[in-house]
């Protein structure tokens, strides 16, 4: 059954290593008149740049790396992030074109609040989350086994991950399951669950299979 509302925003989250890259390009041919724009790992200094050819971005490699010489309180890097992801939100609202996202708001809960343990503001988080998460959206969550996201990043045997690095990204996923369990919390948006262990066609197939019923602006 089709969707009576139209579809104006897709957001691909997941670990690192799920697949971000290679599912953006994928739903960039398959809707080729949307925008694509990629979120901010941070905000130090950021100032969103003119629209370029390929997508709005919000930082440098200089200023990320800028960031991360900070050594930030896991504090003061969840509100950095909310600030640029309701900046960029906001440069995006009048836009009449589908918009196509890598990571969105709900990164901030998987990443800062459950895998960082900043717990405690879970309650404010969800407030601001109906707020500033677009009601006509999907998210495409791309579950990954942190083993295979990381490997599949770095070229390294599982046996030579980082076991440190393994279990945040397991906090990551934890935090994106918890999320399916609150889809009624986030006013109308849909997370669409994808098994993003198995190949790229059979990644393209449940997406395609899973987005057919909407209708997109």
């Amino acid at each position: 059954m089709e969707q009576e509302k139209l579809i104006k925003y897709i957001s691909v989250i997941g670990i690192d290593g799920s697949g971000h890259g290679e599912v953006i390009e994928h739903l960039k041919k398959l809707f080729p008149d949307a925008i694509p724009v990629k979120e901010p790992y941070g905000i130090m200094r950021a100032v969103l740049k003119p629209r370029e050819p390929e997508s709005k971005v919000f930082l440098t490699e200089h200023s990320i790396k800028e960031l991360l010489e900070q050594q930030l309180t896991n504090e003061a890097y969840y509100h950095l992030m909310l600030a640029g992801r309701n900046l960029l939100f906001q440069s995006l609202k009048d836009e009449n074109k589908l918009i196509i996202s890598d990571r969105s708001h709900l990164c901030t809960y998987a990443y800062q609040i459950y895998a960082m343990g900043l717990e405690r503001y879970k309650e404010d988080w969800i407030k601001y989350l109906k707020s500033f998460i677009p009601k006509d959206s999907i998210h495409l969550f791309l579950d990954c086994e942190p083993e295979t996201a990381m490997a599949r990043k770095s070229g390294q045997r599982i046996d030579a991950l980082d076991e440190e690095s393994v279990g945040f990204f397991r906090r990551v996923n934890n935090g994106y399951y918890d999320l399916l369990q609150k889809q009624r919390l986030l006013g109308g948006a849909r997370i669409i669950h994808v098994d993003a262990n198995q190949d790229l066609e059979s990644v393209y197939e449940q997406i395609g299979f899973s987005i057919n019923d909407y209708k997109f602006v």
